[in-house]
């Protein structure tokens, strides 16, 4: 399913709707600051939010939990030392790019697509061209 982005001319805040295949998707949507209409933006959902700088806070589908443990994987989060707030969904609400490396440090996740400054795991394993992955033990 598809994920809408929508972003508010007022307060700048960016909302991410999924919606199915056969849903309509409206062009605006009511921004949750209530004064304004939010506008779809069709930029931000080509380039993929992560792309863009300024997109704080931002949520991880990845690091989710169930929703039903948002309150356990909050106070796990402030007793290792990264108080982390939990959308509905279950998503950890990171506030910033440290506040993110801090909780993937803290709960061992890797980061595959991780640029410069970014923690993308600890160590990484280099593995020679020459060198066999599996030698069949």
């Amino acid at each position: 399913m598809p994920v809408y982005i929508y972003q508010c001319p007022e307060c700048g805040k960016v909302q991410e709707v999924l919606m199915g295949m056969t849903d309509p998707h409206p062009e605006t949507t009511d921004c949750q600051c209530g004064k304004s209409v939010a506008r779809r933006s069709i930029r931000m959902e080509q380039a993929g939010r992560h792309c863009l700088s300024g997109n704080w806070p931002k949520t991880s589908l990845a690091m989710a939990v169930h929703p039903s443990q948002r309150g356990e994987a909050a106070a796990n989060a402030a007793a290792v030392g990264v108080p982390t707030e939990f959308n509905e969904r279950g998503e950890p609400t990171f506030s910033g790019q440290h506040h993110q490396n801090e909780y993937m440090k803290a709960f061992g996740y890797r980061d595959l697509d991780a640029g410069y400054g970014q923690y993308s795991g600890g160590n990484h394993v280099t593995v020679s061209r020459n060198e066999p992955l599996y030698d069949g033990e």
